[in-house]
């Protein structure tokens, strides 16, 4: 699980998935300015990550819409993906149920860490 803002990094939802996450949850209370902003940040969170996101979002009218989400991907020649918001609440209070399939993810996403090389980029994060 995240927490909002936790989705503006990208190092907190990469730490998740190395950990072994596999669909994480990022409850918000996000503001209706501020959504379509949010709603990229999911899907290339999603991306980066080849991850599955459940996106529940305060509704509070006017200023939090709610809008709950969730994020799949669709993937073609078995190995090129794109994020999509398979799933999407409107603005009213609603339950979502979405059946994830994990597994369909699971080698792209050991691909994708697997070509990762954070020791060409170490010098680059030191404070």
């Amino acid at each position: 699980m995240a927490i909002c803002y936790d989705l503006v990094f990208p190092e907190a939802i990469r730490i998740l998935v190395l950990k072994g996450a596999e669909v994480i949850f990022v409850p918000s209370r996000i503001k209706r300015i501020s959504f379509e902003g949010w709603k990229i940040y999911a899907l290339a969170r999603a991306l980066e990550n080849r991850v599955h996101l459940a996106c529940p979002a305060t509704l509070l009218q006017p200023e939090f819409p709610g809008k709950s989400f969730v994020v799949d991907f669709d993937i073609f020649e078995n190995r090129y993906v794109i994020p999509k918001i398979a799933k999407f609440a409107e603005e009213y209070e609603t339950i979502l149920i979405y059946d994830f399939e994990p597994e369909k993810l699971e080698m792209l996403r050991k691909e994708r860490l697997k070509s990762r090389r954070p020791e060409t980029y170490s010098y680059l994060v030191q404070i």
